[in-house]
């Protein structure tokens, strides 16, 4: 589909593109579920394990034993050394990312923030269409790094196998606790804890819609990293941009599922309708042709002017953002909202899926213009530190006092009021 913004009143036809459809009778699935497993713990769990991943779960077997774990090890050996080379960049980067505790100091005062990681997370890993040991490290290596001392994994186990690259990449990140559980099921028992499942301080990693739903409906009761929609690319380009590259990227992304997006913006009519054609003919050739040929029907080819670029851009919001021009850095600075910028022709969003070390967990759905990728304060939490020295106090609670007065909450002044006097008799 071809969309021209000559002037900015067209841009408003963009703001409900990436907007997914409120499904009531999914939310409602979601609602009984999370209700069933609240009330009856385990039974509910078993039931919706085998009902919807053909596994007759019991206490004995929804946790991954030891020798099952061991399956991880048999994987062959370039993809435990590509897993591992990506283990690295993923810690080296969250390491650079890492915020520490700071304090600063003023006349009688101490302010600042004591950053804590969480004490409990619950990683979800995706499965069903494909596997992805990939999510397995873009979750959990962020949680190592912030210092999270407890970290349990789920991931359906449809039949009751785990794929062995899961498992590998479970193994990487030292986690044992792993659950064969998934969906909304999953989410519910890590919010709310079953006689097999322990609850959790905070819930992190993509799923389908009813994993979304899940974890919006948890929330709350437990803390969750965002709702991550279905993935979504777009691609900036002009004349020089070699159009098989383009083509190349957006179906990358188009493959991941029937709703998944692609919006490809330039100034060059000519170049968009290249790109739409190569698009086409390398979905025929894909083995994942099925889900091409519903998703590609979500790609939109957008024609603007340079007036319009920014806005253009910035009102899509993408997930992942390339820009693919003869001078991307010049077009760089006018981005404000993505989830990840690729600059280059070499620098597609599929490095950044697996290897390149930034998170793959990001905003979807417009979210980037308030959400950031996960990482690892997404395991964190601040408090505010704060120290007055009795001079302090007396020089700024007067202030507080009147605030206090306007707002008329009367215990407020007199809490400091009190003291005030005290310090002013000398009694204190």
């Amino acid at each position: 589909m071809q969309l021209k913004i000559k002037k900015r009143e067209d841009i408003k036809d963009l703001l409900n593109i990436s907007s997914q459809r409120e499904d009531e009778s999914i939310r409602e699935s979601v609602r009984k579920i999370i209700s069933e497993i609240k009330q009856r713990r385990d039974e509910a769990l078993f039931y919706y394990t085998e009902k919807f991943d053909n596994f007759t779960a019991n206490k004995k077997n929804i946790k991954v034993t030891e020798e099952e774990i061991l399956q991880g090890q048999t994987v062959e050996e370039d993809v435990k050394e590509a897993l591992k080379v990506a283990s690295k960049r993923i810690e080296n980067f969250c390491k650079d990312q890492l915020q520490k505790s700071w304090f600063s100091t003023e006349e009688g005062m101490i302010l600042g923030e004591n950053i804590t990681p969480i004490e409990r997370a619950g990683i979800y890993a995706p499965g069903g269409k494909a596997t992805y040991p990939s999510t397995v490290l873009m979750t959990a290596i962020p949680a190592i790094v912030a210092g999270v001392k407890e970290i349990a994994l789920a991931t359906p186990a449809y039949n009751g196998e785990i794929s062995p690259y899961i498992l590998f990449a479970a193994s990487l990140c030292n986690i044992t606790e792993i659950y064969k559980i998934g969906g909304a099921q999953a989410i519910a028992a890590f919010a709310y804890g079953t006689e097999s499942v322990k609850k959790v301080d905070l819930i992190a990693g993509p799923g389908n819609v009813y994993v979304n739903y899940a974890k919006k409906e948890v929330f709350g009761d437990v803390g969750i990293d965002a709702l991550a929609g279905p993935s979504e690319v777009l691609v900036i380009v002009d004349e020089t941009t070699p159009a098989q590259y383009a083509a190349r990227d957006i179906v990358a992304q188009l493959e991941h599922d029937e709703d998944a997006k692609a919006f490809v913006v330039s100034l060059d009519e000519k170049k968009l309708r290249e790109i739409e054609d190569i698009v086409q003919k390398f979905i025929q050739k894909e083995e994942r042709r099925d889900i091409l040929e519903k998703s590609c029907k979500n790609a939109l080819f957008v024609h603007t002017n340079e007036e319009n670029l920014k806005s253009v851009i910035n009102t899509i919001a993408c997930e992942h953002v390339e820009i693919m021009t003869e001078k991307p850095f010049s077009i760089y600075p006018q981005i404000e909202n993505a989830g990840a910028i690729f600059i280059g022709n070499w620098s597609p969003a599929v490095l950044g899926d697996y290897i390149a070390g930034p998170n793959h967990t990001l905003p979807t759905q417009t979210c980037a213009r308030f959400l950031s990728p996960l990482s690892p304060q997404t395991f964190m939490k601040k408090s505010s530190v704060i120290y007055f020295t009795k001079q302090a106090f007396k020089e700024k609670a007067p202030f507080a006092v009147k605030i206090a007065e306007i707002e008329k909450l009367f215990a407020h002044k007199n809490a400091l009021q009190e003291r005030l006097d005290d310090i002013e008799k000398g009694t204190s």
